[in-house]
């Protein structure tokens, strides 16, 4: 009998709704169990998605037993053991249960559209294993932010304001290391995270990032700050690119 994979992001957070909204472990019988055990059934995330004893009502219990494990508030025991993974969602959500349910929310809905804008839900990017906002929303994160208009829109604003195009976090500019042309090495970086919900894209939504910022940041969460991050380099460093960036 074939291994059920381990458990993503998204999977954890579902189930951590579940415990988070009642505080309890609750019966493999419960209703809400089962939709949770029927939601992680529909999640583009594992082939065995679907089959028979994947992501079972049973699971689901074991899964809020785990997270009792961790909860101060109840002396009730829980499963300990639970991995790595589960144990850092439970200390980076446990204490924000709305953001935990806006971006169940935002799953879900991954979970339940059929039409060609979630194709690329399908589809793995490098690195997603190590976001805790859930791999589904990372991947259409990612695909927002590489929408060719975007950054043509954003570069566009730059140039009638008569400012040269430089990364938001470091200040290299392209233009001044590369040459004239150079502003694709800047790549677009989406500020409004996924679970505030959809809407058309508005430029202030959207910083410029040369890939090394972009990736960095994305490695802390897709929730991080531009200016925190910019902030958090070296002076020196920064000194430097701006000397760079006025040459």
């Amino acid at each position: 009998m074939t291994r059920n994979p381990a458990w993503a992001e998204d999977e954890l957070l579902i189930v951590l709704d579940l415990y988070l909204e009642h505080r309890r472990v609750l019966e493999e019988t419960d209703p809400r169990v089962i939709a949770a055990s029927d939601l992680l059934n529909r999640l583009p995330l594992h082939p065995q998605a679907g089959t028979p004893g994947f992501r079972t009502p049973d699971a689901v219990v074991l899964r809020m037993a785990n997270y009792r494990s961790y909860d101060p508030s109840t002396a009730a025991k829980g499963m300990t053991n639970a991995g790595r993974r589960a144990e850092q969602v439970w200390q980076r959500y446990a204490d924000t249960p709305v953001v935990v349910h806006d971006l169940v929310t935002s799953i879900r809905a991954v979970a339940e559209s059929v039409g060609p804008e979630y194709d690329a839900a399908k589809a793995p990017e490098p690195d997603e294993g190590d976001v805790l906002e859930g791999r589904l929303i990372y991947r259409l994160h990612r695909r927002r932010e590489r929408h060719p208009a975007l950054r043509a829109r954003k570069l566009k604003e730059l140039d009638k304001a008569g400012t040269r195009p430089a990364c938001e976090v470091c200040g290299l500019v392209p233009e001044s290391v590369f040459g004239p042309g150079s502003d694709q090495v800047l790549e677009c970086h989406h500020l409004r995270p996924l679970r505030l919900g959809e809407r058309s894209t508005r430029l202030a939504d959207v910083a410029l990032l040369c890939a090394t910022c972009h990736r960095a940041i994305h490695a802390k969460g897709l929730l991080v700050n531009v200016q925190v991050m910019r902030e958090a380099l070296p002076p020196k460093f920064r000194a430097a690119m701006r000397t760079v960036g006025e040459s």
